[in-house]
This record gives C-alpha cells, structure tokens and sequence, in this order.
C-alpha cells in the first residue's frame, strides 16, 4: 500500500512537471517572437538575475518548512504555526529587499532603465517566495495532487495571459506584468489550498523566539542549494570565460537537451525529501534504506531507454530542431549523457541528508565537487575546448555519487551492493562512446548496432524489473489515473 501511494505521488509530481515543460515551450515562442532579440534577450537576463534573487532571498526556508512539517504532516495546529512564522521571516526580508532596492533607485541607478525594469521584477518576490512555502507544506502534509495541480495552473495562466495580449500589443513591460499576474495567481491559489487541507496563516500564531533555529537550518540547507546550483552552471560559465560565444552556444543546446532527462528522478526527488523526513521521524531507517534502493533502481530503468535513443539519434535531432549549424553539440552532450545516467539514478536521494539532520554532509559533498568540478574544468577546457567541460562535468556527477555511497554506509549503515549498477554504468559508458564514433554512418548501416544495443537494454531493463519486483510498480507510474 505504501509503495502504491509513492508511486501515484511520482506520477503526479511527474506529469505536473512534464505540463509545466509543455507549457513553457509556446510561452518562449511568443516572448521571442513578439519581443525580438534584444528585448527578449533583456527579458531572459532580467529573469535570470530574479532567479538567483530569489534563490538567495529563500534563505533556504522553504527546505525548512517541508523537513518540519514532513515530521507531523497531520498535526495541522503545529504546521499553521511554523508555516505562519516562515511568512513573516519572508514578508520582513521583503521589505529589507524593498528599502534597500528603492535606496538603489534613487541613488546609483537612477535613470537606469535595465535597473527600473528589473525592480518591476521584483514586485513578485514576496509571491514567489510565499507561493514556494505553499507548495512546499503541500508536498510536506501529503497533498500531493494538489502540489502537483498548483504548480502547472502558474505557467498554465502566465500562457492564457500571452495568448491574450500578444495579438494586441506586448513589449517588455508588458510581458513582465504577465508574469506578475501569474505569480499573484499562483500564490493565492496555493494559499486557498493550504486553507482549504486546514493550514490557517494567522498573525497570532507567529513563533518570534523560533526565527533563530529557523534561520540557523535554513541558511545552512541554502549553501547547499547555491552549490548544487553553480555546480550544474559552472562549465557554461568557465567556457563563457576561456572560449568565444558561438562555443557558448554549442554546450547551452548539449545541456539543455541532457538535463531533460532530469524530469523523472527530480519528481521522485521532490516526494523522497519530505518522506526520509517522515520516516526518520518515526525512527525508521530500515524504510529509508529501502527506498533509496528502491528510488535508485526506479530512476535508473526509467533513464536506460531515452538514454539510449539519444546517443544513437542526437546528431539527428539537434539538427531537426536546432539546424545542423549546432552538430557540433553533438560530442558534448554524447559525454554529458553518462554524467546525466549516473547523477540521474541516484538524484532521487540527494536530499537523505538534509532529511536524517545531517545539513553539513548535505553541503560538503557538493562543496568538494565545485571545486574539483572548478579546477577540471580550467585543466581540461585549455587542453580539449568546450569537450573539456563535458569530460569535467561528468566526472564531477560520478564524484557526486561516489560521496554519497560513501556517507550513506557511514551515516545509515547502507548495505546495498551498487556493483551490478557501476556494472551498468560502465556498459553504457561504452554504448554512448561507440554511438558517438558510429555517427557519421546512415542508420541503414547502423541497424545491426542499433538491434543489439536495444537487446541488451531490454535485457538489462528486464533483469532488474524481474530481480527486484519492479512490474507493477513501473505500471503504476505510467498510469494516468493516479491523477484521478
């Protein structure tokens, strides 16, 4: 029954994700279209900025919000107190952000429009932030259609809002006011959903003389989200820095296309944190052994197969969609391809530590691949160009996992014997290598290869459903009506 219930939640979480993605598309279309390349690109860096704003102004609290209330999801009195508290470290911080911002205005920007535009940005930040904390309690009581729901009704409404204006008129400001709108939206219907599963925000209910211990967890849980964060960005930026643009452009379409393959473990990332919380609430480190293996070999079949068409048809796909001016991507995202199999079957986890209290383990692993990630990247990108950071990046993933094995038989006393996964790892390793030098050659002559590498797959894929019991539980996840 437990294991019914996860997997319905995967598939929610999931099939939100893949219609925020759907949505997104025509969205990036409209905006370019409409907008052009300057003011489209204006519009793309003014969101980027907001985004690590707001990465930075979370402060790591709605981690905090999901570990807490992940403990006693149905203790609704306790929830509305922290979730109350948290609003009002957020709504302070806002206003902070604000005086500081209009100080800025006035001052050393003034005139400056990019500065006057992004402050119209800013307008949505204590709705973000809000909207996030929303979100995240609904992942932490267990309400996960209606966490799944919420967070595709946002770009679902920023879309009705284009399709509405752009064959008016639509520039910059305009566009921002849509997004604007769509993030009040989103945050008043995640609140209305949170008051309707009884979670009451209530001025009454603040806990001032917990900021202390909120702040101390959260900005702890923040460093490590900064750091996973410039973990996945730093080879875009070293190759911005030792490279010229056009090679820039060539990585952005490889990790672009690799990093889709991420939609699945991070659904099962998303359910994983706020149940490890749960379970290592109750004392149950057996269940949370168990499911990491579980969650493990779930995210590594789901991969095997998508995986596998893309070493053998990227060239053909990048040039369908992107033009055969970006073949070049071809090589980069064929190594990349390893790094996204490897990170990817064990993403599901990643949050074990931040959930069993160890906040400075939850950090450090991705401390120490930064900076080798960093110092690689410098070595490699001098010697190999943008393939460089490829080979840097991967390596960086696999150092990832192989510090997470290490902690988890230190810390939980993990006993799961990864050698037939690594065995895995390596054959596919090898699969990607010969696609990529088998490329040039029409499918017709590849056709042999192309049956064989998908016979071992199957095979590989059949072995591990049938060895640990996994039939059902693959059904279920493709089962549209868990939404139901």
């Amino acid at each position: 029954m437990i294991r019914s219930r996860f997997l319905k939640d995967i598939s929610k979480i999931f099939f939100s994700s893949i219609v925020i993605r759907i949505f997104a598309l025509p969205i990036a279309i409209i905006l370019s279209i409409n907008l052009g390349p300057e003011d489209y690109g204006t519009y793309r860096l003014l969101l980027s900025i907001y985004t690590f704003v707001v990465l930075i102004a979370d402060l790591g609290i709605q981690n905090y919000i999901v570990k807490t209330l992940s403990e006693k999801p149905n203790d609704n009195k306790k929830n509305s107190v922290y979730l109350s508290t948290t609003y009002a470290i957020i709504l302070l911080l806002f206003l902070i952000i604000g005086i500081i911002s209009l100080i800025l205005k006035f001052t050393i920007f003034s005139g400056v429009i990019f500065f006057n535009l992004l402050l119209l940005f800013l307008i949505t930040l204590p709705f973000q932030l809000l909207a996030g904390l929303n979100i995240g309690a609904l992942n932490a009581i267990k309400k996960r259609t209606a966490y799944a729901v919420v967070n595709a009704i946002y770009p679902f409404i920023h879309l009705i809002l284009l399709l509405g204006i752009f064959t008016v008129y639509l520039n910059i400001e305009i566009a921002i006011i849509t997004l604007i709108i769509s993030k009040i939206s989103f945050f008043i219907i995640s609140f209305l959903m949170l008051y309707y599963n009884n979670i009451i925000i209530s001025r009454v209910s603040i806990l001032w003389k917990e900021v202390k211990s909120i702040l101390s967890f959260s900005i702890k849980t923040l460093i490590g989200k900064i750091l996973n964060s410039l973990n996945y960005q730093i080879d875009i930026i070293m190759i911005g820095i030792f490279l010229q643009e056009r090679f820039v452009g060539f990585y952005s379409i490889a990790v672009t296309i690799s990093h889709l393959f991420w939609i699945f473990p991070q659904s099962v990332q998303t359910i994983n944190f706020s149940d490890f919380t749960t379970q290592y609430y109750e004392n149950n480190i057996k269940n949370i052994n168990k499911k990491i293996t579980y969650s493990i070999l779930l995210s590594l079949i789901i991969l095997l197969l998508p995986i596998l068409i893309m070493s053998l048809f990227g060239k053909d796909i990048i040039q369908l969609f992107f033009t055969s001016a970006y073949n070049s991507s071809y090589l980069p995202l064929n190594i990349l391809l390893i790094g996204i199999l490897v990170l990817g079957s064990f993403k599901p986890i990643l949050p074990v530590f931040l959930s069993i209290n160890k906040v400075k383990i939850y950090y450090r692993i991705p401390l120490i691949s930064v900076i080798i990630n960093l110092m690689l990247n410098i070595i490699l990108i001098n010697i190999l160009g943008f393939t460089g950071a490829a080979i840097a990046t991967t390596i960086s993933y696999c150092i990832i996992v192989l510090l997470y094995t290490y902690y988890l038989k230190k810390v939980i006393n993990y006993k799961y014997n990864i050698m037939n996964i690594v065995a895995i790892f390596i054959i596919y390793t090898l699969i990607i290598i010969l696609n990529y030098y088998l490329s040039s050659l029409s499918i017709t002559s590849r056709s042999g290869i192309i049956i064989l590498e998908s016979i071992l797959s199957f095979f590989i894929i059949f072995y591990l459903i049938k060895k640990y019991n996994l039939l059902d539980q693959i059904k279920n996840i493709l089962n549209l009506r868990a939404f139901s």
